[in-house]
């Protein structure tokens, strides 16, 4: 498992995680309840972070990636 990314909004995380699972490429969302800690816990522990499974896949997830945030 590897994470491919991190980031304060959901929403970001969430459309990168939709394009991922669109091309085969199986992830995990992390996080996604932590917000509520925001304040008690660092900032940037507390963000949902986006992981793939596979690490066979990380090649792949990355110029996906890239591509969705060159447009």
């Amino acid at each position: 498992m590897k994470k491919m990314a991190t980031d304060i909004d959901f929403a970001r995380i969430g459309l990168m995680q939709s394009a991922l699972e669109e091309s085969g490429i199986p992830t995990l969302m992390r996080n996604q309840e932590l917000s509520q800690l925001a304040g008690a816990l660092p900032q940037g522990q507390v963000w949902p972070e986006l992981w793939i499974l596979d690490d066979d896949d990380y090649e792949a997830a990355k110029s996906l990636l890239e591509d969705i945030a060159g447009n």
